[in-house]
């Protein structure tokens, strides 16, 4: 069986927690109105006749000011990014 992971990474009340709980058809993360609802990364599975995927609904990962727009992260942002999730890629054996 095939399996994938996807990461929601995006601004305080942007919707990911939302998504998450679309996708994989149960309320797995509180939803709210409140920004920085979600304190811990909160995981859900889904899966399809081809193999499953793994979902990760992280908290905000990035402050306001490093965003372009509500898509896009600035320059500075996508090295921080980089910074952060490049030693967890590493150890899971996901990045050299």
């Amino acid at each position: 069986m095939k399996a994938g992971f996807v990461s929601f990474l995006g601004r305080p009340n942007a919707g990911k927690s939302t998504l998450l709980n679309r996708i994989v058809g149960h309320k797995l993360a509180i939803v709210s109105d409140k920004p920085q609802t979600t304190r811990t990364r909160i995981v859900g599975v889904k899966n399809y006749e081809q193999g499953q995927v793994v979902f990760v609904d992280t908290r905000e990962t990035l402050m306001p000011a490093d965003w372009a727009n509500e898509l896009h992260p600035t320059p500075a942002g996508f090295k921080k990014l980089a910074q952060k999730w490049a030693p967890k890629l590493k150890s899971a054996g996901l990045a050299s």
